[in-house]
């Protein structure tokens, strides 16, 4: 008698370069009991998108000079119909308006870490 493979629901997916940054938004997901998978790179996560239900909750962080960034991989996510992805950035939002506005999808959500951590955290948990 075999035993069937149970898939496990995924609650959040990070795709952050940053080892230690990534690791802080693991853990304030996973004190609310969320399952998280966790990405070092936007191309890894690509490959492997298929395994998260649409509405799974997928921060991205920008990753400048990084192919692809995380502008890049929100329109591949937007195109396919997830409907719960956010970005982080350290840069300011006048360069992400001036350089990269005009190719945003419109269900993305962007956070700056130099502002917005509180929020960031809230959806982690949320």
């Amino acid at each position: 008698m075999s035993a069937e493979k149970q898939e496990v629901k995924i609650d959040v997916v990070v795709i952050e370069d940053d080892e230690t940054l990534a690791s802080s938004w693991v853990s304030f997901a996973e004190r609310k009991g969320k399952k998280v998978d966790v990405y070092y790179n936007r191309a890894d996560f690509l490959e492997n998108r298929h395994k998260y239900a649409k509405d799974t909750l997928i921060l991205i962080n920008y990753g400048m000079n990084k192919t692809p960034n995380g502008i890049e991989t929100a329109i591949i996510l937007g195109k396919e119909g997830y409907i719960d992805f956010f970005m982080t950035t350290g840069l300011i939002k006048e360069w992400i308006d001036e350089y990269e506005g005009y190719r945003l999808p419109k269900n993305l959500r962007i956070f700056y870490k130099e502002t917005d951590i509180d929020k960031i955290i809230e959806l982690l948990q949320k």
